[in-house]
């Protein structure tokens, strides 16, 4: 990267290839239950929830790998998995994340 370039910009460009881009998978509407799922890796018995997200490569040909899915099992409980390259911490944050408004006084 040179001096008075960002990442975003060197990004842009096309000359950060270390870098990898992870995006939230878009849900799909089901007309049958009317509401917005995403088809969840099937060894959890994940409840429809608005905090449901997957997460993929967008990097070249590979954009439908999945590196990490956050599911509702039931009220209390939630499944997490997660495979390189995010690391346990990291997957544990992301998660953690989608809980900002549960935990406001």
């Amino acid at each position: 990267i040179k001096e008075n370039e960002t990442i975003i910009e060197e990004w842009r460009a096309g000359r950060a290839t270390d870098l990898i881009e992870i995006k939230n998978k878009t849900p799909v509407y089901n007309e049958e239950s009317k509401i917005y799922s995403l088809a969840l890796l099937e060894n959890h018995l994940i409840q429809p929830s608005h905090k449901n997200f997957q997460l993929v490569i967008t990097n070249g040909d590979r954009e439908e790998d999945i590196v990490m899915q956050f599911g509702r099992i039931d009220d209390n409980n939630f499944a997490l998995d997660y495979r390189y390259p995010l690391t346990a911490m990291q997957a544990f944050a992301i998660a953690l994340s989608s809980f900002h408004n549960r935990f406001r006084t």
